[in-house]
């Protein structure tokens, strides 16, 4: 995430455990979001699930 412009990487929090991904954070917009999500999952290694608690930002 921290090659990414679009993203400002220390709105998240995220763990590992198992191959299984969570993640917290507060995101600008939709787009932010599903490029977060998009990149944890096509993270190499064997993401097998993904559990996202990140908040859209209203404005």
């Amino acid at each position: 995430m921290l090659t990414q412009s679009n993203v400002t990487s220390v709105n998240y929090f995220y763990r590992s455990v198992l191959n299984h991904i969570y993640v917290i954070g507060k995101a600008a917009n939709n787009l932010e979001k599903d490029m977060v999500l998009s990149i944890i999952r096509g993270t190499e290694g064997g993401v097998k699930y993904v559990q996202e608690y990140i908040d859209v930002s209203a404005g």
